[in-house]
């Protein structure tokens, strides 16, 4: 009895070339392993680089205009609206030189020229009545307005930073 002759060597082997029978595993190097978590570590590290790259840049633009914003002279104009006369106080510069105008007549309007990135004015009302209100214009822009209040005793204050966004 004759036998076909086979695909394989007399050691079972495939002949040079030749792909394995099925069912049996290739010979020669080994499948190479995937290496999905190398990629998958590689996105994570790179979020967390793109993360704080941003955070800097957001932090430096910040800054940057916070110093500007410190050492760029203004003009601010103070106003408080009203009738009779109030108790006023409003800053010149930074928060801790303020200046003061004791029983000044309203209408009141203050206009200084100063360094700095915080203003404020504020009234007690100490006669007359009707409405009373504060503004604050920085540059030639209303910054800051109070709604307008009533009574004898009446107080109002308007405060603005230049980190505030403006209308």
């Amino acid at each position: 009895m004759t036998y076909p002759p086979s695909a394989e060597s007399p050691q079972g082997q495939p002949f040079p070339g030749q792909q394995p029978p099925y069912g049996q595993p290739p010979f020669g190097q080994p499948p190479k392993k995937s290496k999905v978590w190398l990629w998958v570590l590689l996105s994570v590290l790179g979020v967390i680089i793109l993360f704080f790259v941003g955070c800097a840049v957001v932090v430096g633009s910040i800054a940057n205009k916070v110093n500007n914003d410190l050492n760029a002279e203004h003009s601010v104009v103070y106003e408080v609206i009203g009738a009779g006369s109030a108790n006023i106080g409003f800053t010149e510069g930074d928060l801790d030189s303020a200046s003061a105008a004791a029983d000044a007549p309203l209408p009141f309007k203050k206009e200084v020229k100063v360094k700095g990135i915080a203003f404020a004015v504020n009234a007690i009302r100490s006669g007359g009545d009707g409405p009373l209100a504060c503004k604050i214009t920085v540059d030639g822009k209303v910054v800051k307005e109070s709604a307008p209040q009533t009574g004898t005793m009446t107080s109002v204050e308007c405060a603005y930073t230049s980190l505030e966004p403006t209308r």
